[in-house]
């Protein structure tokens, strides 16, 4: 079963080009040197919002196991350096999982499971955590 480990983050206009930078060329290469044995892929998106914009990534594991091995014990802690955090507004301080069920492209087959009823045991949703003396604000 593979799984879509799902993260959000908003930044300043300002701040947007060096966040993505930063993911780029900071960030997503020390994951990938890890070696984290069923880490597919990881999928940055990007929205200009009036007042902010948001990215959201998407990480592709094999198993809970892949991503337990990425984040720990807490595997549903969000997993940033320093700097990301620094050049954020506000971000999802727990990720959720979602088991991918389908995944469809124009270059090639589906890759089709047959449906089977699961569970992931993860903890309680928690609110978002902000940074110190910034209020969340709905989006």
């Amino acid at each position: 079963m593979m799984i879509g480990r799902v993260w959000r983050g908003w930044t300043t206009h300002a701040n947007a080009d060096a966040f993505e930078a930063h993911m780029r060329n900071e960030e997503w290469p020390a994951i990938f040197a890890r070696n984290i044995k069923g880490l597919r892929e990881i999928e940055c998106l990007r929205l200009v919002r009036p007042g902010h914009t948001e990215f959201k990534t998407v990480m592709r594991f094999e198993s809970l196991d892949a991503v337990r091995e990425f984040a720990g014990k807490d595997f549903a802690k969000a997993v940033l350096m320093p700097r990301a955090i620094e050049l954020l507004r506000r971000y999802d301080a727990r990720v959720e999982h979602f088991e991918i069920r389908d995944v469809r492209s124009s270059e090639a087959p589906p890759i089709l499971e047959p449906p089977v009823a699961t569970e992931i045991a993860v903890e309680p949703p928690v609110p978002v955590k902000t940074r110190p003396g910034r209020a969340r604000q709905s989006a």
